[in-house]
């Protein structure tokens, strides 16, 4: 395995949330096979790291290596700190209440037999007992796991970075799509090792999952796709998944601790100066494309038109900002209608999705976090 001593490092940044993260430790510990050298990295920017601590202590597995920073910092410097601490071959980032199926080792094995550099996938999605939703329905609970419906027989997919990330910029690049990811993806290291030797750094926007996909996009030449959830998001009562159940998931930009200072200061002017579902990526991705001196358009009039179906309240002046992206092309006003044209009926195909239970994942109700990777081991049976 050349100069690596594992063949694969889980990335954990964490902080203040060790109510999910060591259930999740034990998760993974207590599933993944001992056949292939893994390692867990916890790179913990909490408070009081006692409690971590008397659990590591009686733990004591070997594959949890622990690293302390009693300084707050950005979640980017800490997902930084984190990378810079790992040894493995192929790394995947995940979140303090995320979830690891148990067949990743072999995937990954398998993945290094073809030399696969990136690999995304179809994942699963969890939400913890103590998330509480302002409006609950089939799919939307507590202890509600989802799993893809997908083929049982394994399948991988080629994709085009390039196509890819055309795709998303012109959707306004308000989530990843299907784009290469190293939050929920396994990549290989000298992949993410590359992005900090054009940049300087790992992370050069604001929010560190869409900034490495949108990274990895202009910088990869080709990555596949898996359909098999190999690990499952989760949200739990204080993270962000937890703040969008509760309709909260925004804030001033000023004011968020967890973004670095210089962020603040550069600002897209394009973009309404709040942090929020909508913003956020498209505000990192055009950092990132700046950083990487990429010249391609992101087509911010599907931001406008998506804040305006679904996010009305944060910015009610959003006309401003239409106003000002469209004042040197009055043909963009017509595009700008067709967005929020697109906008409304995808908000309408949405909502009835939801209510006729059309999404494709098959709902696992009142699944306890203890049970989550029994209920996926009962459903995904695949022989690698």
């Amino acid at each position: 395995m050349e100069k690596y001593k594992n063949l694969l490092s889980i990335i954990i940044p964490t902080k203040n949330r060790y109510s999910t993260l060591l259930p999740v430790l034990d998760s993974i510990i207590d599933n993944l096979s001992n056949e292939y050298e893994y390692e867990v990295i916890i790179q913990d920017n909490s408070d009081d790291n006692k409690p971590c601590l008397d659990y590591l202590i009686k733990r004591n597995a070997s594959q949890l290596k622990y690293f302390y920073n009693q300084v707050s910092i950005p979640i980017a410097d800490n997902t930084e700190l984190a990378i810079d601490n790992s040894n493995g071959k192929y790394l995947i980032f995940i979140g303090d209440d995320d979830f690891i199926c148990p067949d990743i080792l072999e995937i990954t094995n398998l993945l290094d037999e073809r030399s696969i550099n990136c690999l995304i996938y179809s994942p699963g999605y969890y939400w913890w007992e103590s998330v509480v939703f302002k409006k609950e329905n089939y799919y939307h609970r507590s202890a509600n796991l989802w799993l893809p419906d997908v083929s049982p027989i394994l399948e991988f997919t080629k994709l085009d970075p390039e196509f890819e990330l055309d795709k998303t910029l012109a959707k306004g690049a308000m989530a990843y799509d299907m784009l290469p990811r190293f939050y929920h993806g396994i990549v290989l290291r000298s992949e993410i090792e590359k992005l900090k030797s054009k940049c300087g750094r790992y992370i050069v926007g604001s929010c560190p999952d869409i900034d490495f996909a949108v990274s990895l996009a202009i910088n990869i030449k080709e990555y596949y796709h898996l359909n098999y959830p190999v690990s499952i998001f989760g949200a739990s009562k204080n993270s962000g998944g937890g703040w969008t159940a509760l309709k909260k998931h925004f804030g001033e930009v000023e004011k968020l601790p967890f973004l670095r200072p210089e962020i603040k200061d550069s600002w897209n002017p394009l973009i309404p100066r709040i942090w929020s579902e909508k913003t956020i990526y498209p505000q990192t991705t055009s950092e990132v494309l700046k950083g990487y001196h990429v010249r391609k358009e992101l087509n911010l009039l599907a931001l406008y038109a998506a804040m305006l179906v679904y996010e009305p309240w944060l910015e009610p002046k959003i006309a401003r900002y239409v106003i000002k992206n469209c004042r040197y092309n009055p043909l963009k006003y017509f595009k700008f209608t067709f967005e929020l044209f697109k906008k409304l009926v995808g908000f309408v195909v949405v909502k009835v999705k939801y209510k006729f239970k059309m999404l494709p994942f098959n709902v696992f109700a009142n699944v306890k976090h203890q049970e989550v990777i029994i209920v996926l081991k009962n459903n995904f049976k695949i022989n690698i």
